[in-house]
């Protein structure tokens, strides 16, 4: 009897569960107090502060605002859990660990996030970085045709007049850009 519930209790260890949990408490810190914390989107905090995200295959994408600061963001990667090593016992462990994402660990606990104040004209970029944005992806192909033609037109006239770059920048800025997407990043400032 005593050696069925030992192996029974065996057949459903999860080391990796176990012994580092189904979640895992993340340290947000900045050079500027009240930064607020986005994660995946989602509000979380306001540094410092301490947030418990679930543990998961999927990276997270931290984003800290504040107002006269540029957003900042960071990527939190997920890795594969040491402890989940364990697991050579079973394989309903493998399964306990996969299902409740013990199997997994974020690279780091501790966020420092260096936020850099915007100028004048730098914030006001900011302001219609949601509209560069839109007009990048959403033009993209008339402002690839006009700069590969070293021309001027609508779009990329329109273009400048919202970004407050001159014509020759954008054209080269659109020619070094392999998408919409890079496109849109180059001219707000995301690297």
């Amino acid at each position: 009897m005593k050696k069925t519930v030992i192996i029974s209790c065996l057949m459903l260890a999860a080391c990796g569960t176990i012994f580092s949990g189904t979640g895992q408490e993340i340290n947000f810190d900045s050079n500027e107090k009240g930064v607020e914390i986005f994660i995946d989107g989602v509000r979380a905090c306001s540094t410092p502060c301490t947030y418990e995200v679930d543990r998961s295959i999927s990276d997270l994408d931290i984003v800290a605002k504040k107002k006269g600061f540029r957003n900042q963001h960071v990527t939190l990667r997920s890795n594969f859990n040491k402890m989940a090593v364990l697991n050579l016992t079973f394989l309903t462990s493998w399964t306990t660990d996969l299902a409740f994402g013990g199997v997994w660990e974020y690279k780091r606990n501790n966020v420092y996030i260096d936020m850099e104040k915007l100028s004048k004209q730098n914030a006001a970029l900011d302001n219609f970085a949601p509209n560069i944005r839109r007009f990048a992806l959403f033009g993209y192909d008339e402002m690839k045709i006009e700069a590969a033609k070293n021309t001027s037109g609508e779009y990329i006239s329109s273009l400048a007049a919202i970004t407050k770059k001159d014509d020759a920048e954008l054209i080269a800025i659109i020619n070094q850009s392999s998408n919409e997407v890079e496109l849109a990043h180059k001219l707000t400032g995301i690297e």
